[in-house]
């Protein structure tokens, strides 16, 4: 039996002995926006819970906008020229902050192809580098007893925006919304913390897991300490398309977004197998 699994830029196509086989689990389509411009526009207009994004942009000064970096399939161009588009009527100054967490520093071609040649060529754009302390702000201790470092362009800035996807995490439950802080825009000591057993080791650090989940708790609890104004989350099909798009307040929006994309990523299972082959979807 042949089977053609999502890995890297094509697909793998796997060889395996039939009578093995015991299913093959797919999730629910997921169904894609026609016009994802018009869909992203109405969203800043009409947020979840939050007042639109050009009434909270009125009177500041520097706004950070925090995106993912390359390992994360965001369509960061797209959500960029929208809330460009809104910023640059009201705010002087605007920063593009790469959440690259521990990952490496993005190059110049790497940059131009994450949020394409306008934006590259018009605005400020910062790669985070989590281990260059004298660009982090101290900002105090999670409960947990986790120091949090923050890149220090986001904490100086007036309007705090974050961009990004929403889908299963294998630790955090599921991405976006508090991890574009956390790791994003952490310190190494903060990351170090938060990616330790003191953390993973708990059965609620899981795929699709929210109520009780340590990394998540803390991550919530980093984001509020440090303040998001904003935040511009999609959900996305199998062909990286956008399906849905939730901007908003910083928990509501993402919650939205995380019952939208739960009905299409969990997929019950009828018994437990001895093992299952998955990819990380391309």
């Amino acid at each position: 039996m042949k089977v053609s699994l999502l890995y890297g830029r094509r697909k793998l196509s796997v060889d395996l002995p039939e009578e093995r086989v015991g299913g093959i689990l797919e999730k629910r389509e997921m169904p894609y926006l026609d016009d994802p411009w018009s869909a992203l526009m109405r969203s800043l207009k009409n947020p979840i819970a939050s007042p639109p994004l050009e009434e909270i942009s009125k009177g500041r000064k520097n706004a950070c906008i925090v995106i993912s970096d390359n390992t994360r399939p965001v369509p960061n161009e797209l959500l960029l020229k929208g809330i460009l588009e809104i910023l640059k009527k009201n705010v002087p100054r605007i920063k593009i902050l790469i959440a690259n967490g521990l990952h490496k520093e993005l190059n110049e071609d790497q940059i131009k192809e994450l949020v394409g040649e306008d934006i590259f060529e018009n605005f400020e754009i910062l790669n985070h580098n989590a281990l260059k302390n004298e660009e982090l702000a101290y900002i105090g201790d999670t409960p947990r007893g986790i120091p949090i470092y923050i890149n220090k362009n986001y904490i100086e800035s007036d309007l705090r925006i974050l961009t990004g996807l929403v889908e299963p995490h294998f630790m955090a439950g599921y991405s976006g919304g508090r991890k574009s802080i956390c790791p994003g825009i952490s310190g190494y000591e903060t990351v170090k913390f938060f990616h330790s057993p003191m953390l993973l080791e708990s059965p609620k650090a899981d795929n699709c897991v929210v109520e009780g989940n340590p990394l998540h708790e803390e991550a919530t609890y980093i984001a509020r300490k440090v303040g998001v104004d904003f935040i511009v989350n999609v959900a996305i099909d199998s062909e990286k398309r956008v399906s849905g798009i939730f901007a908003g307040d910083l928990e509501k929006a993402w919650y939205e977004a995380v019952k939208y994309v739960s009905k299409y990523s969990e997929v019950p299972l009828s018994e437990k197998y001895d093992i299952v082959l998955t990819t990380n979807g391309g």
